[in-house]
């Protein structure tokens, strides 16, 4: 890896880190060390931790990020107006995050 995070390796992490899966299968996963996996999570706890209050003073709720977990597909993003994976056309899981309070 470059050092440089892409939106969609974020966004694919994120989705993973929110299914479960340890730090050594999400840097399987995206083909990066576990500790890159390790200090962006890290970082971007550090951040969430720093906006929470910010969020929640603003209103702001749930999100959704939607992930394809079919074999071979990657995508990750916006729920599409179809409700399908734009590469693969599978169905989609809306994984939750944000601020919930």
């Amino acid at each position: 890896m470059s050092g440089r995070w892409t939106e969609q390796q974020l966004s694919r992490l994120r989705a993973l880190e929110a299914l479960g899966l340890s730090a050594s299968q999400i840097a399987t996963d995206l083909g990066i060390s576990k500790n890159a996996v390790i200090g962006k999570q890290w970082n971007l706890r550090r951040q969430a931790r720093a906006t929470k209050a910010v969020m929640a003073a603003e209103g702001v709720g749930l999100g959704a990020l939607y992930i394809c977990l079919e074999d071979g597909c990657d995508w990750s993003g916006d729920l599409p107006s179809d409700g399908a994976c734009p590469c693969c056309r599978s169905a989609l899981t809306a994984v939750r995050f944000g601020c919930g309070e």
